[in-house]
């Protein structure tokens, strides 16, 4: 979102309490080793649960343009005592600074809108 010629960024609601966490978890094969990336992470209802399913032998990448997002996700990963969350500031209309071949699962939800709103200068 543009304001005043300055981006702003922010999240809309969750999707994380409308599905079966437990059955994406399933399909998504993830195992104590998985190196897994929430790309648009926002606040992280997704990273936490993940990190906790893959435990401390897992890395979990939460990447957000969203500053303060990352800083709540910080938050909660310490008051959880989740060490294996990696937070990362980044505009995934620009460049997600993971090298190639680090990740084993990426993984988006209720993302895709804004980035066709951020590509394409649309607001909806």
């Amino acid at each position: 979102m543009v304001r005043d010629g300055q981006k702003l960024h922010g999240t809309g609601k969750s999707t994380y309490e409308l599905v079966d966490i437990q059955r994406i978890f399933e399909s998504l094969l993830l195992t104590p080793s998985t190196v897994f990336a929430d790309l648009g992470c926002g606040k992280g209802d997704y990273t936490l649960a993940v990190a906790r399913a893959v435990g401390p032998k897992g890395i979990v990448y939460g990447v957000d343009a969203w500053q303060e997002g990352l800083e709540q996700l910080e938050r909660n990963a310490a008051i959880e005592g989740l060490h294996n969350i990696i937070t990362i500031h980044a505009d995934l209309n620009e460049h997600i600074p993971l090298d190639n071949g680090t990740v084993d699962i990426c993984f988006m939800a209720a993302v895709l809108h804004d980035l066709l709103r951020e590509s394409t200068g649309r607001r909806h």
